[in-house]
């Protein structure tokens, strides 16, 4: 509506009834001609879901009926759910009593008789705590980092970012962490269940993470684990200032809600049993729920489409009167994936969702060891102060006093002996057959709850490291099974915890990182980093565990070359708690990138050393062969204890240069890179690729052998000692050569020689036919013929042998 008013014009007077709401605004606006624009507009409605936010509380947006619908269902089911385990809070509240933090005032058989009770519980439980928290709470921090997949340079800093963060957060940054995991841990002991509550505090501007008692936690007894459950509730204890300050700062609705404490039978027992008086400057603490629950809510834009339920967390107080209602999934998931804000720890897993403790393994062998020990006692108490019965006429001084040591007493007596005016009671001394009892009642109980000292000195000095391990496991083998649940759930609570830091703190880190910059801290905790708790799964105490590591040097000496003996030790090392590991024992995976002749420096100092495959690694070969065949570092390096083991470090760090040339070169003949080292292939890619790989390997052996031949025939002929061993073994090769002529023609002579014999008997045969035939020759005729028939085929063949024997002398006058 629009008015405008001129100083010129008369006035004229408008009667007009306009309602005007209060959340009606309006604007006045003087214009240049001095007339005022008056605009009432009207304000919008009630707000709406539709203008909430993803994490707004929808408890401001929901009409009244619908909020009271909710609180009275929710309150009705958690009734349920309370009634469900009421026989385990029964249970609860009279175990209290085992752990003895208060004697028993006992009036029964006597005033003031024993009131002692078994400390088997809480040295169980104690033990536990006192152990657990060593384990998975060391000095540096609970939290280690995995990574997940591919491991490469970057993911090996991103985890260490990681695994930095969160321990500084657990350790400093969150100093009521560790008192509330001694509380867990006790919790979790006697009674077998605890949760621990990690949330993003605004106030504090960091994650808490909160222990959450048994008791507080009600879940239905049906349901296996919270992940499962249709709902659980979480019972808060805030003081009217808490209270306040969350509305103050629009967490809750400001609306008046009943702020009266609910004092259960169960608080009160716990309260008698710690001698503790709820007491407070501020009053005492009021009861609210906190349920975890699925709910169809048809004003919500975000509801399922079907009215399917999803979930929500809705905050209300003893009397169902809502102060919160939030989502509980991730913005922009379609599925509505319930998240998780509490970590379930169990000691022995049940049926239900609450977990066995020491309380249900030796509750009734501590109640009775307690009976016994009071008897005990009170028998030795009847023994050392016994009572009875006198005559009526004995008059004693001060008879109600008891009678201390050295004293002597006036008796008035009128007849009689005083020895037959009093009758003792024939009590008897403590029970050699009870005590005998209670010890076997402890024993049974302390195995049970695998609290019994481990007699290891039992075994023989020479025992092997194995079976002195197998007497252990024996033991410690429920206790084992305890460790390996703690560090589950543990896993499941750093988890939580990491989701928090990353959707819930700054985006970048509070100070300068290595590798990156301060931005990446969001990416840094993804799916690619797996928080996990540095406690060991296997084994429950620090004993068990360098026995175990024990057990492997053992192997490790049997066979040196299947073990990396520096992890080893390095490990054995930080588990025995020794700090700043890796200056005793260098880290090679974290040796820096080196020139050669740092490297050369390096081995000389006993120093780590690392190849990497983007070195030039045949100059670093080069390098290295030179440094160790040069005389003077030699001599120097002959000189050192550990030379022995210097140089095997050179000759291991040049064969692992030699190995990343060798890949260069099959890459090299194949025309392409090969994959990462790290990356995980296909297995038809690695069976394609492994056939390249085998004929680029043949290629480079036919080059590398052709090669090999060229410089050993260079190298034969360049070298003037092998010429001269190749002289003398022509002159040996010609000498028997010389002889094996000389002795065929020996051979060939005498051959010779025969057949001329052969000849001339024939013809002197036939001569001596014919002379029988004639008659006419003479015998010395015929023998003189004869010879000078054979005459000239001798000479010549002696002229014969002369020139062979003349030309092989020749030929070795030659060669020489």
């Amino acid at each position: 509506m629009i008015e405008r008013v001129n100083p010129g014009e008369p006035e004229i007077q408008i009667e007009q009834t306009v309602e005007v709401s209060p959340l009606n605004v309006s604007t006045e606006v003087e214009l240049p001609d001095g007339s005022i624009e008056i605009t009432i507009e009207e304000a919008p409605g009630n707000p709406t879901l539709d203008m909430a936010g993803f994490d707004a509380n929808l408890a401001e947006y929901l009409p009244g009926e619908t909020l009271n619908a909710i609180g009275r269902d929710l309150l009705e089911q958690i009734r349920e759910d309370e009634a469900s385990r009421e026989d385990w809070m029964d249970g609860f509240r009279d175990g209290l009593k085992l752990l003895g933090f208060k004697p028993e005032e006992r009036t029964e058989p006597w005033a003031g008789a024993c009131g002692i009770v078994s400390t088997m519980i809480t040295e169980a439980v104690v033990r536990f705590q006192s152990n657990a928290i060593m384990e998975i709470f060391p000095p540096d921090g609970p939290v280690k980092a995995k990574i997940v997949g591919r491991i490469t340079k970057e993911r090996i800093e991103q985890a260490e970012r990681v695994r930095s963060r969160m321990n500084y957060a657990l350790t400093e940054e969150i100093p009521d962490y560790r008192p509330e995991t001694e509380k867990l841990l006790f919790g979790l002991a006697f009674i077998g269940s605890a949760f621990r509550k990690v949330y993003p505090d605004a106030r504090l501007e960091r994650p808490t993470a909160q222990y959450i008692r048994a008791q507080d936690m009600i879940i239905p007894y049906g349901a296996s684990s919270l992940q499962t459950a249709p709902r659980y509730t979480e019972v808060m204890h805030l003081f009217p200032s808490d209270v306040k300050r969350l509305q103050v700062n629009g967490d809750w609705r400001d609306v008046a809600v009943d702020k009266t404490p609910d004092v259960s039978e169960l608080q009160e027992a716990i309260d008698e049993a710690t001698e503790r008086t709820a007491s407070s400057l501020d009053g005492d603490p009021g009861t609210f729920y906190e349920c975890h629950t699925l709910l169809h809510i048809e004003d919500d834009p975000e509801s399922h489409p079907n009215g399917l339920p999803i979930p929500y967390v809705v905050t209300f107080d003893r009397a169902g009167v809502i102060v919160a209602i939030r989502r509980n999934w991730r913005e922009g998931d379609p599925n509505k994936q319930k998240l998780l804000w509490y970590a379930a720890y169990s000691y022995i897993p049940a049926e239900g969702p609450y977990g066995y403790g020491v309380l249900h393994l030796i509750g009734g062998s501590a109640k009775a060891a307690t009976s016994i020990e009071r008897q005990l006692i009170d028998a030795g108490t009847l023994a050392n102060l016994p009572g009875g019965f006198k005559t009526r006429d004995a008059r004693v001084a001060d008879m109600n006093d008891p009678i201390s040591p050295g004293e002597w007493r006036d008796v008035d007596l009128s007849v009689g002996n005083l020895r037959d005016v009093f009758f003792p009671l024939p009590y008897k001394e403590p029970s050699g057959a009870l005590l005998t009892l209670l010890t076997r009642i402890e024993e049974n109980g302390r195995r049970l709850a695998s609290i019994s000292d481990i007699q290891v000195g039992d075994a023989s000095a020479n025992a092997p490291v194995g079976s002195v391990l197998a007497l252990m496991e024996r033991e410690m083998k429920v206790m084992s099974a305890v460790q390996a649940r703690l560090h589950a759930s543990l896993h499941d609570e750093l988890r939580i915890l990491a989701r928090v830091m990353r959707d819930f703190t700054p985006d970048e880190y509070e100070y300068d990182v290595e590798g990156g910059s301060r931005s990446i801290r969001k990416s840094d905790f993804d799916n690619r980093i797996d928080i996990i708790p540095v406690s060991d799964p296997n084994a429950a105490t620090l004993s068990q565990r360098i026995t175990i590591y024990q057990v492997a040097i053992q192997l490790a000496q049997q066979a040196p070359q299947l073990y990396d003996l520096a992890e080893l030790h390095r490990q054995m090392l930080t588990i025995a708690g020794i700090k700043d590991v890796n200056r005793i024992i260098p880290d090679k995976t974290d040796v820096k990138t080196m020139d050669s002749v740092v490297e050369n420096m390096a081995l000389s100092n006993g120093q780590p050393v690392k190849a990497r495959e983007w070195q030039d690694h045949q100059a670093h070969i080069t390098s290295h062969v030179s440094f160790l065949q040069d005389p003077t570092t030699a001599a120097a390096l002959g000189q050192n204890p550990q030379a022995q083991a210097i140089f095997a470090a050179a000759q291991a760090h040049i064969a692992e240069h030699f190995a990343y040339q060798y890949r260069a070169n099959i890459e090299r003949e194949l025309g392409v890179p090969l994959p990462g080292l790290d990356q995980q292939l296909p297995g038809d890619i690695e069976s394609q690729l492994s056939v390249l790989v085998a004929q680029a390997g043949e290629q480079l052996l036919r080059k590398n052998q052709q090669q090999a031949q060229q410089q050993e025939a260079q190298a034969k002929a360049q070298d003037p000692v092998l010429q001269l061993q190749q002289a003398e073994l022509q002159l040996e090769q010609a000498k028997l050569q010389l002889k094996a002529q000389t002795e065929a023609a020996k051979i060939q002579q005498t051959a010779q020689a025969a057949q001329a014999r052969n000849v001339i008997e024939m013809e002197r045969i036939r001569s001596q036919e014919r002379m029988q035939q004639e008659g006419s020759i003479d015998r010395n005729q015929l023998f003189l013929a004869e010879a000078k028939l054979n005459a000239p085929a001798q000479r010549a063949e002696v002229e014969k042998l002369k020139a062979q024997v003349a030309e092989i002398l020749a030929r070795i006058d030659q060669m020489l």
